[in-house]
């Protein structure tokens, strides 16, 4: 299981020294994680959790703006990469999963459900209860 769809630390803004610090280095961290998605899909035992994509180590800045995430805010900047998870693994291989208190200095839970699964319904009307029910209860064998 993979966690926060590997984290791309850095993809939306700076963190650290080095990482995230221009539009060229985020544009090269978002490739960079989309080819690695992608190798590791390749992988059918590997599944990945889509959560964990508000934490201020992917470069957000609401907690230092003293604000949360909109709905809106949350789907425009997760519906790429939620899209390219699909798109890679599938929607038998990817589950929601909730990565509260961590998210919370970024956002509440409610939009980021909300933003996530009408990422997931844009993505593909029908994977709604696969993503956010069935593929949990299949993987954990519950």
């Amino acid at each position: 299981m993979l966690d926060h769809f590997g984290t791309p630390a850095g993809l939306f803004g700076k963190v650290g020294s080095f990482t995230g610090l221009t539009k060229t280095g985020r544009e090269n961290i978002l490739v960079r994680w989309q080819d690695d998605m992608a190798e590791l899909a390749l992988c059918p035992n590997v599944y990945t959790k889509m959560s964990g994509l508000l934490m201020p180590v992917l470069g957000h800045q609401f907690h230092k703006q003293g604000r949360l995430a909109s709905k809106q805010e949350i789907y425009d900047l997760a519906m790429p990469l939620i899209s390219h998870v699909l798109n890679c693994f599938g929607t038998y291989r990817v589950m929601f999963a909730s990565n509260f208190p961590m998210d919370r200095v970024s956002s509440s839970l409610v939009d980021i459900i909300d933003a996530f699964s009408d990422a997931v319904v844009a993505y593909d009307p029908n994977a709604l209860e696969q993503v956010f029910h069935h593929n949990a209860k299949q993987f954990y064998r519950l």
